[in-house]
């Protein structure tokens, strides 16, 4: 993973934003940093990849997975409910499966009870 994220860094410094190679990189190197627990790393470059393109659902998902990895979990609802709003139908599910998760973690059970009933719901269960 090391290597990746020294070839993904290498990428950034040769395409400049603007470039979509740059952009690319960011979210690439974002999704490494994480998976190797480098949480806030990951969510600097998701912020900065965010800067220069619209990022779909599954992408604010994953800056909410970050947020919450960090202990930022009003952020994390925040992208999560982007991430809803933005969610063709497939994603719905796994967003609100995540925001139930993190409502908890809140300490708001009902909505997060609410989430929880739909993805039943659209589960056929």
């Amino acid at each position: 993973m090391k290597k990746e994220i020294e070839k993904l860094t290498a990428v950034l410094l040769l395409h400049k934003p603007g470039d979509p190679m740059h952009a690319e990189a960011l979210r690439s190197r974002a999704e490494v940093l994480a998976r190797v627990g480098r949480h806030r790393e990951a969510l600097e470059d998701a912020l900065n990849y965010m800067q220069l393109t619209r990022p779909d659902s599954s992408f604010l998902l994953f800056c909410a997975c970050q947020k919450m990895a960090i202990g930022d979990l009003e952020g994390s609802l925040a992208d999560a409910n982007r991430a809803l709003a933005s969610a063709g139908e497939t994603d719905q599910m796994s967003v609100l499966a995540f925001r139930s998760r993190l409502l908890r973690h809140l300490g708001k059970d009902e909505a997060a009870d609410r989430d929880a009933e739909l993805v039943r719901r659209m589960s056929g269960e």
